[in-house]
């Protein structure tokens, strides 16, 4: 409507856009003649335009505030989230990695304990002693370690007594601690051990004695 009335204003004036855009302002209401006029409603025509190409120029002050705001939590959230897949894809995934120092045989290899599975074990040989060594990737902060006895499936023939648990960071020893579980059982139950926090690049576990036909663990876990 504005649009309507600043083009039939030049029109009663005989103006040109141009012709009302320019020239001196009335001081005076007496002193407005139709130019004024149609200079005022080119103006309007010109405002209007304008704010429906830059929308963001028909703004109230508030408005421009809230949206800045907006804009600048927008950049900082995704700074912050690039800043976090920056730092994981550095870390790389969070995994367990274990060797030990011999096998009953290649079905009971180290890997069985880290595996996920409780119902795999690591398995020594007949009635010997040894040690099963869990690498933390990547080396962190740990509160617990988790550990679950053998039994060895079908045979229920093989399970841990004593142990002892040697926490590492790098060269430092950390935590040392002993302990022990108390008979075979067929359905074993997870022992929780306290690392206090330490930061911890691996653990090592050594089985002193066992029952039955000889020691391993089913799963060894951290937290």
């Amino acid at each position: 409507e504005a649009v309507e009335l600043a083009e039939q204003a030049r029109r009663d004036a005989g103006l040109e856009v141009t012709d009302a855009a320019e020239g001196p302002l009335p001081e005076t209401d007496d002193d407005v003649r139709p130019e004024h006029t149609a200079r005022f409603y080119a103006l309007v025509e010109r405002q209007l335009r304008l704010s429906a190409e830059r929308p963001e120029l028909a703004l109230e002050p508030r408005q421009i505030v809230r949206r800045r705001a907006l804009r600048i939590a927008g950049v900082a959230l995704a700074a912050i989230a690039l800043i976090g897949a920056v730092a994981l894809v550095a870390r790389g995934p969070r995994s367990l990695k274990a060797r030990a120092s011999a096998a009953w045989d290649s079905r009971y290899a180290a890997a069985n304990a880290v595996d996920g599975d409780e119902g795999t074990d690591w398995l020594l040989p007949d009635k010997s002693p040894g040690w099963i060594e869990v690498e933390i990737v990547p080396p962190r902060k740990l509160d617990h370690l988790r550990v679950m006895n053998a039994r060895n499936g079908n045979y229920a023939d093989r399970s841990t007594g004593q142990f002892h648990v040697e926490a590492f960071d790098g060269a430092k020893l950390v935590k040392s601690f002993d302990d022990h579980f108390d008979g075979y059982s067929p359905t074993p139950t997870w022992r929780t051990l306290s690392l206090g926090g330490a930061r911890v690049d691996r653990v090592r576990i050594e089985v002193r004695s066992w029952f039955v036909g000889g020691g391993g663990f089913a799963e060894i876990r951290v937290d």
